[in-house]
């Protein structure tokens, strides 16, 4: 129960934490919006893709506080899901747009947390 709650708050909190990085430098939130320069600040310095990192973290809390444990491969299936449909698609579109200055926060940055 208290993973649950752990993970639900870290996914919850990582969204709120996100959005408030692109509305405070005037970034588009949704997908493949308009974007002028990369946010790299608060969890964008763990992190590439932490909007998405905090939607499977609330799935897995779901699956924790819920259970049954097998349903983690639903939580499973949506970051493969997140990494094929948009990770991978914004990260050209973001290489379009922002050039050098993106590849360069790409290479110091882990797409998920690490991995």
């Amino acid at each position: 129960m208290l993973a649950g709650l752990g993970a639900l708050l870290c996914g919850c909190g990582l969204n709120v934490w996100a959005v408030w990085m692109f509305r405070r430098g005037e970034a588009g939130v949704c997908p493949f919006s308009a974007v002028e320069r990369v946010v790299d600040g608060g969890p964008y310095r763990f992190s590439r893709n932490p909007m998405y990192l905090g939607l499977v973290l609330i799935s897995a809390a779901f699956v924790l506080l819920a259970g049954p444990l097998w349903n983690a491969g639903f939580a499973a299936a949506l970051g493969v899901w997140l990494h094929l449909r948009f990770v991978l698609p914004e990260e050209e579109f973001l290489r379009e747009r922002l050039g050098a200055a993106y590849l360069e926060y790409a290479s110091r940055r882990a797409r998920w947390l690490g991995l």
